[in-house]
């Protein structure tokens, strides 16, 4: 949940809350309990495929929330 202050005639946002971050098991099972999820994957490797993702994000906002979940393999 987050708060909108004014500040100096600019909005800030302020976390009243924390999410914690799920485990895979976790993950795995909300994803699953999705009716109807819209799922798309964009793979990034250069700043091409960066502007592309962002793009993307920007579009998706409006039409309301979503979530992101980041996946990289550690090395």
């Amino acid at each position: 949940m987050m708060l909108v202050r004014k500040n100096f005639g600019m909005e800030e946002l302020i976390m009243i809350s924390t999410i914690k971050k799920p485990t895979k098991t976790e993950l795995i099972k909300n994803l699953q309990s999705l009716k109807n999820p819209n799922i798309e994957v964009f793979e990034v490797f250069d700043q091409n495929n960066k502007n592309t993702l962002f793009k993307n994000i920007t579009n998706y906002l409006r039409f309301g929330n979503l979530s992101i979940i980041i996946i990289r393999n550690k090395q």
